[in-house]
C-alpha cells in the first residue's frame, strides 16, 4: 500500500513537470480590403498565424480567433473560431486533441480562403475607426495574450480624413502629431492598452512607402504612450 501510494506520488509530481502551461489567447485580424491595400493581401498564409498564435509549440492553448473585413467604416466579421484548451495530460488524450487541432487549422485556412475574394477593393476605407473600436474592445478583455494583427498600408481614405489630399499629406509629413490630433478627436482610444499587442502587416511598394512609414509612425505613438506593444512588419511572422 505503502509503495503505490510513493508511485502515485511520484506519478503526479512527473505530470505537473512535464506538463506545458497553457495559455489563453485572444486575437483579432482585421484585414483592410480597400484597392490600395490588395496587392498585400497575396501572401497571407495560415501558417504565419498559426506560429503567431503559438499552437505548433504549444498545444494546450485556449485559442479564440475572430476575422473581420475593414469595409469602409465598420467591421464585417466574418468568422469567430474558438480553440478549447486541452485537458490536464492525466485526463487528456492525444488523438482528440489532434483532431480539435486539425479542426481549428481547416476553420481557419477556410477564414483566410475568403481573402482571395476580396481583391477587388473597394474606392473609400476608414481604417482608423474601426480599428479603434476593436482596439478598445480589445482592451476592456481578459486573457494571457491579447494580439490584434491589422493587415493595412493605413491609408485613411473617409470623410474626416483623407491621405489621397494635399494638406493632410503636408500635415503628416510636417505636423504628424496633428494627424494623431484628427484620429483622437474623431474616436479617442482607451487610456490603458497594456497587455495588448498590435501588429501591423503591409509590405510597402514605391507609391506608399514614404506615407506607410509616417502614418506607422503615427499608429506605434498613440498605441505605445498608452502602454501597447506595437510591431510592424512587412510580413507576419513571429
Amino acid at each position: 500500500m505503502y509503495k503505490l501510494f510513493l508511485l502515485g506520488l511520484i506519478l503526479a509530481g512527473f505530470y505537473s513537470c512535464s506538463e506545458e502551461v497553457s495559455q489563453s489567447i485572444l486575437c483579432s485580424t482585421l484585414i483592410d480590403v480597400t484597392g490600395s491595400n490588395t496587392p498585400s493581401l497575396k501572401n497571407i498564409k495560415s501558417a504565419d498565424f498559426l506560429s503567431i498564435l503559438d499552437l505548433e509549440r504549444n498545444r494546450n492553448n485556449k485559442i479564440e480567433y475572430r476575422q473581420a473585413f475593414i469595409t469602409e467604416t465598420f467591421l464585417n466579421f466574418t468568422h469567430q473560431l474558438k480553440l478549447n484548451p486541452a485537458p490536464s495530460m492525466m485526463m487528456s488524450n492525444d488523438f482528440d486533441r489532434d483532431e480539435e487541432i486539425l479542426a481549428f487549422k481547416t476553420e481557419l485556412n477556410e477564414a483566410l480562403s475568403l481573402i482571395s475574394q476580396e481583391m477587388d477593393g473597394r474606392e473609400h476605407s476608414s481604417v482608423y475607426v474601426p480599428f479603434a473600436r476593436e482596439v478598445n474592445r480589445m482592451a476592456q478583455t481578459t486573457a494571457d495574450v491579447k494580439l490584434i494583427v491589422l493587415i493595412s498600408d493605413l491609408t485613411e481614405n473617409s470623410e474626416f480624413l483623407s491621405f489621397f489630399a494635399k494638406n493632410f499629406q503636408n500635415d503628416l509629413q510636417k505636423s504628424p502629431e496633428v494627424i494623431e490630433e484628427y484620429f483622437q478627436k474623431e474616436l479617442p482610444l482607451a487610456d490603458d492598452l497594456s497587455g495588448l499587442t498590435i501588429r501591423i502587416v503591409h509590405q510597402p511598394n514605391e507609391q506608399d512607402n514614404v506615407i506607410f512609414k509616417r502614418l506607422s509612425r503615427v499608429y506605434r505613438s498613440m498605441l505605445e504612450k498608452r502602454g501597447a506593444t506595437v510591431i510592424i512588419q512587412a510580413n507576419l511572422m513571429k
